[in-house]
């Protein structure tokens, strides 16, 4: 554990680990909120840890995910903001629990790589984040937030 003090420092940490285990870091550095950083600087910290989102948080992380989310959220990668009523659309398995969901019923079809899909139900301020990186339009909610739920 580093104990970032300010955002270059916690770049930099970051920066020198593979992609794959930026996250992890970033949630143990976090701790539930003991970091001395601002909002803006953890989204950011966020959205670079991140990256593209192909490899997701392990089940086990997902719900410390939701409590850094949660503190800091919307978080975003681009200016956009949802607004309304919107489905969401995710591989099946693992559904029940998934906090990645996508926009794009494509994008599910193709994450699920010939699997079936499901699709569910989330009003805008639900999205903790919202991240297009990639094409793939992705939503980060509290499972517990995802209503209607079915298979497309």
């Amino acid at each position: 554990m580093h104990r970032w003090v300010d955002y270059e420092h916690a770049y930099e940490d970051l920066s020198a680990l593979p992609a794959s285990d930026r996250l992890s870091t970033l949630l143990v550095e976090y701790g539930g909120g003991g970091l001395p950083l601002g909002i803006d600087e953890l989204r950011r910290l966020f959205v670079y840890a991140w990256a593209d989102g192909d490899a997701p948080p392990d089940p086990d992380e997902e719900r410390h995910v939701v409590t850094l989310l949660r503190w800091i959220a919307p978080v975003r990668d681009v200016e956009t903001y949802l607004s309304g009523t919107h489905i969401v659309y995710r591989p099946e398995a693992g559904s029940e629990n998934g906090i990645r969901w996508t926009l794009e019923e494509s994008v599910a079809r193709q994450e699920a790589g010939g699997g079936a899909i499901v699709q569910g139900e989330i009003e805008a301020n639900e999205a903790l984040a919202h991240l297009t990186a990639g094409g793939k339009n992705h939503v980060l909610v509290d499972p517990d937030d995802v209503g209607d739920v079915r298979p497309v």
